[in-house]
């Protein structure tokens, strides 16, 4: 279980987060969803060490964030992250940048080496062959499309064995279709693996579909916590209004969507 107690991140005059009160059991599927700029990303980052909070507290299975280098080395072994813009060493091999993710696993120098345990290699063919690629294992990545970039970033995150998922825009720079597919992806190692997953969205036709729960965010503030299996679109719709962009042409597309399936 994750608990956040007032917390509050500041960058000098301006407030990101403001007072933030939330909590994530284990095993949920949680999109945070909001306009650009409501604070979606900074309160992910916050979850995982990435940046440190003004104020406040996080709590993960009871045990407080830490904040030293070490613990949060620690920490960090336990939650996979995925990125808008995947984060691939794009020079290396879609292997090798699997295998990445085991690096908290392995010591320094034969790591520097790329000198990782059989069981390494093997997680990491097995978690590629999960996300479809293990055919283009020695491929360099900075030849796959985006949607297979993303894919080597789920099969990186997944392979640290993680119990807790962070996914902050995992589709923003994807197209409709391989949107969706990755969604699903996504849905699918939550499942089978057990997963606690937690992803920044602002696509409110995505929100209900890929989570269990949606937390609606606008300008810092949480404004609104909804069943995602009873949300109607016209809730989700509101958490853009006074934002930075618009959700209209989302609602439309989100009611479409309800009534095709």
């Amino acid at each position: 279980m994750i608990k956040v107690e007032d917390l509050v991140k500041s960058y000098g005059q301006e407030t990101i987060l403001n007072n933030i009160n939330c909590s994530f059991e284990s095993n949920d599927a949680v999109v945070l969803l909001g306009p650009s700029g409501a604070g979606k990303s900074t309160l992910l980052r916050c979850l995982n060490g990435l940046i440190e909070a003004t104020s406040g507290s996080i709590y993960i299975d009871g045990k407080k964030l830490p904040t030293d280098k070490k613990g949060i080395r620690l920490l960090r072994k336990n939650i996979g992250m995925i990125f808008q813009n995947f984060n691939l060493v794009k020079r290396l091999t879609v292997l090798d940048n699997v295998l990445c993710g085991r690096l908290s696993y392995n010591p320094t120098l034969p790591s520097f080496f790329k000198v990782y345990k059989k069981e390494d290699y093997e997680l990491a063919l097995y978690y590629l062959e999960k996300v479809g690629l293990v055919d283009k294992r020695n491929q360099r990545a900075d030849n796959l499309s985006g949607g297979q970039m993303q894919r080597v970033a789920i099969a990186r995150a997944l392979v640290q064995r993680p119990t807790l998922l962070l996914a902050d825009e995992p589709v923003a720079s994807l197209d409709p279709k391989t949107s969706h597919a990755i969604m699903d992806l996504l849905m699918e190692v939550y499942e089978e693996e057990k997963l606690t997953m937690i992803i920044t969205l602002h696509q409110i036709d995505l929100a209900p579909k890929y989570s269990k729960r949606i937390l609606g965010l606008n300008s810092g503030n949480i404004v609104a916590d909804y069943r995602s299996d009873q949300v109607k679109a016209s809730d989700l719709y509101q958490l853009y209004e006074n934002g930075q962009e618009t959700g209209e042409d989302r609602v439309y597309k989100y009611e479409e969507q309800r009534h095709d399936r």
